[in-house]
């Protein structure tokens, strides 16, 4: 049985909101498979970062998944003449020399993307993989701490007293030399593409597969903070001496840039790949794979939350010449219908089922197929319009 997920959300929240079938929520789109295990009655998931946990079905149920928690590593102590070492389950592969059984239970129970904590000369992360000691420090919990303490693949180790942000799999470092907590506590606040990695005492977004540092560089408390409210597709970068929102992926600048409290509200409040972005001090629906602004019309910050807010199946409500609002196709920006007043739309995208929307034309509102915008049938109230769109659903108000 695979994305049991899906299931366990769509029953969670099926009665809570009518237009719910194509909501994504984050642990959603960081799961590449996830499978029931039986008779454990616990779920088997593979990240978008290739780990694997196993995860009891309450974690999975409060998105607490896919974040190197639970994650379970191939290794497991075994005995040999003067202790216990950490070995690979796959290849008999050994790491370091021989110590106290206490110690390498704590080892392979911090174990994480890749990394197991050994001991030759003193304790350090080895890469799993192929037995490469990637760091060393003075004791074992040092060492597991910097472990347990990994994310996304990186984690937080050097030799001699030098620390740094480095990638399990490739040994690449990010940026200049930290001291442990700052280290570890850049790496707290990854949750998705991005870490704070600091270059000449400035701190700087930082994309982990590639290496490459967003924007400009800044203070470490504020990096942290814009990091750690960062959503799977966007983080807030320095510009300007403000920030400004840009894709995690690419660090593509999408609008103009703002105090970093109104963009973590925007990145915190993305949905259906809509989000806020900024233009001569107005605030406009925007598609984050184009980049485009929806409608012709900009609000305030708050108002375009509220209307990204009740996004839905790939439709958002955009502001619209002639004084009112319409839904709005988030790929290409195709409005559907004449204005309406704005809660009538968002009522509208937020019941949106079927991949039908309900548009307004000449007095009267039409059930409207999104994908070519035909509507459908006479014209009715919005209200018996909704009840149409809605008709056949499981949960009804």
């Amino acid at each position: 049985m695979r994305l049991h997920l899906l299931i366990l959300v769509a029953t969670l929240g099926a009665c809570n909101h009518i237009g719910g079938e194509s909501a994504k929520t984050e642990s959603v789109q960081d799961i590449q498979k996830m499978t029931l295990r039986q008779p454990q009655g616990d779920y088997q998931v593979l990240c978008r970062d290739g780990t694997t946990e196993f995860d009891e079905a309450e974690k999975v149920l409060r998105d607490d998944i896919c974040n190197g928690n639970g994650t379970m590593q191939e290794v497991v102590c075994i005995s040999t003449s003067g202790g216990f070492v950490p070995t690979s389950t796959k290849t008999g592969r050994t790491f370091g020399t021989p110590m106290a059984e206490s110690d390498c239970n704590l080892a392979t129970n911090a174990a994480r993307y890749g990394a197991v904590c050994g001991y030759s000369g003193g304790y350090g992360p080895f890469r799993i993989a192929d037995g490469v000691q990637l760091g060393q420090g003075p004791s074992i919990s040092s060492c597991t701490e910097a472990t347990s303490g990994a994310r996304r693949g990186v984690i937080c180790t050097g030799t001699g007293g030098q620390v740094f942000l480095k990638d399990i799999t490739s040994g690449r470092t990010y940026g200049d030399r930290l001291t442990t907590s700052d280290c570890l506590e850049s790496l707290s606040s990854v949750k998705y593409e991005t870490l704070c990695s600091m270059q000449n005492n400035q701190f700087y977004i930082t994309n982990i597969l590639t290496g490459q540092a967003y924007g400009e560089g800044r203070s470490k408390g504020d990096c942290f903070d814009a990091n750690s409210n960062a959503s799977s597709h966007s983080v807030c970068i320095g510009r300007n001496n403000q920030w400004v929102v840009a894709r995690g992926g690419d660090g593509r600048e999408l609008g103009g840039s703002m105090p970093l409290a109104d963009c973590k509200k925007i990145t915190q409040g993305i949905r259906e790949d809509a989000l806020c972005t900024r233009h001569n001090a107005l605030f406009f629906p925007t598609g984050l794979n184009s980049g485009a602004t929806l409608g012709n019309v900009g609000d305030s910050l708050d108002h375009c939350l509220h209307l990204v807010g009740a996004a839905n199946s790939q439709v958002v409500c955009s502001q619209v010449s002639g004084g009112g609002y319409a839904p709005t196709r988030i790929r290409d920006g195709y409005t559907m219908g004449q204005p309406m007043p704005v809660e009538s739309c968002t009522d509208a995208t937020s019941a949106i089922q079927r991949a039908m929307v309900c548009t307004y034309n000449n007095g009267q509102y039409f059930p409207t197929r999104i994908e070519d915008g035909v509507s459908l049938g006479s014209g009715t109230t919005l209200a018996k319009c909704l009840s149409a769109v809605a008709n056949g659903a499981i949960c009804k108000e």
